[in-house]
């Protein structure tokens, strides 16, 4: 057994902060899908899920210095001397600005995936994540050739009553009775969160056990609040992370429904009736391209905010290595000025992370490129926007 935390063999997230999947059942993290734990909130208190074995035995894996399983994600950046995903989290929970782990298991945050109710299907997402994409099922089978074994096993994987946690009242309870007023920080991620029913009383409850917790939601901006809807929020701690993965059609294409003059007008009434905390731009090799036009939009127009920035790591169709080198230069040089000795301190959150993708070598491999190929068709047959639309030069890449 460990007796002293050190920052290598701790993570905040199997520790002190649970996440809850869209499902309702509890995982290690959103990255880790090789942990996810028998418990569904519906049945299980989240204090008895906390010192569940499992969790215990994680916890010990990490302080005794043992790799766990489906944590590459963070250890592979972390090797490159790249912030990881766990120490970014830390870093925004610990006042000590990341270096000092919390030196107990109490909860200190939540992770919570309110199902899979959204307006859009965006292309780095999957049903779980959206309502939208599940409805695709069909025409997905039939431009990617599933079988009808897969088909089978993605309707019923996916269908709402698997995704409806956030509507029982019991897994509320059983999520509020493991909180209290030590709780820092609460994450509301969907789905779209402002689709939600009954959201703003769900986050007011948890409010009342933890006054001082900090409400951040993730939202995909596209629904322009009305003044009573704004009202509700009146009096919450809540920040607002406001997802926008590239300039104009390159989001339309990425984020499959949005419409971008709507969309800045969205931005622009959060960025003035929340605290709109961070930006939140998951770049990904067909949006890259336009990021420094967003990037520097986003600095100039709403100075305010922070600017955080990522890589697609978990879909292979989106991965940076998917393009040559020479189609990333001119964005990766512009990345590399946020570069500072302590990237703590970078501008440009994350940017780390994302140089660290565009650098890793073009995978030339044929499998690789038709399975982009037909991936990035996908979205041209079936969306409003083409990647020609907003960058003819990669279409052409591509389709050649």
């Amino acid at each position: 057994m460990y007796i002293k935390r050190n920052p290598k063999n701790y993570c905040v997230f199997t520790s002190n902060y649970p996440f809850i999947d869209n499902d309702g059942y509890t995982a290690l993290c959103c990255k880790n899908s090789h942990h996810k734990l028998p418990y569904h909130i519906k049945e299980h208190k989240l204090s008895d899920i906390w010192k569940s074995p499992e969790m215990l035995a994680v916890r010990e894996q990490f302080g005794t210095g043992k790799k766990v399983e489906g944590c590459d994600k963070c250890y592979d950046p972390e090797a490159q001397g790249v912030r990881s995903f766990r120490t970014k989290m830390l870093g925004q929970l610990n006042a000590q600005n990341g270096i000092v782990p919390f030196l107990d298991d109490e909860i200190k945050a939540l992770d919570l995936r309110i199902g899979n109710i959204c307006n859009l299907s965006c292309t780095m997402c999957y049903s779980g994540n959206s309502n939208r994409i599940y409805q695709q099922i069909p025409k997905m089978a039939e431009h990617f050739g599933w079988s009808q074994g897969k088909v089978d096993a993605e309707i019923e994987k996916y269908h709402a009553r698997n995704y409806d946690w956030s509507n029982d009242p019991q897994a509320w309870d059983n999520i509020i009775s493991g909180i209290d007023k030590n709780l820092l920080h609460c994450y509301l991620a969907g789905g779209e969160p402002f689709y939600l029913t009954h959201f703003s009383e769900t986050v007011r409850r948890i409010g009342s056990v933890a006054p001082d917790a900090r409400f951040v939601i993730n939202t995909n901006g596209t629904r322009l609040l009305r003044e009573k809807d704004l009202k509700q929020y009146d009096g919450l701690n809540i920040f607002i992370r406001l997802s926008v993965d590239g300039w104009g059609k390159a989001d339309e294409w990425t984020r499959q429904e949005t419409v971008w003059e709507e969309k800045l007008a969205v931005m622009d009434q959060y960025y003035d009736k929340f605290d709109l905390k961070v930006w939140d731009i998951t770049v990904n090799p067909f949006s890259v391209r336009t990021a420094p036009k967003l990037i520097e939009y986003l600095f100039n127009r709403y100075p305010k905010s922070s600017v955080q920035i990522r890589p697609v790591v978990n879909k292979h169709e989106l991965l940076m290595e998917n393009i040559p080198a020479h189609f990333k230069q001119d964005a990766l040089d512009y990345f590399k000025q946020y570069v500072v000795s302590d990237m703590r301190q970078s501008k440009l959150v994350g940017v780390d992370h994302v140089i660290s993708e565009m650098e890793k070598p073009f995978n030339d491999s044929n499998y690789r490129k038709q399975l982009v190929t037909k991936f990035v068709d996908y979205y041209d047959k079936n969306g409003s926007v083409k990647l020609n639309d907003f960058d003819p030069e990669l279409a052409d890449w591509i389709y050649s």
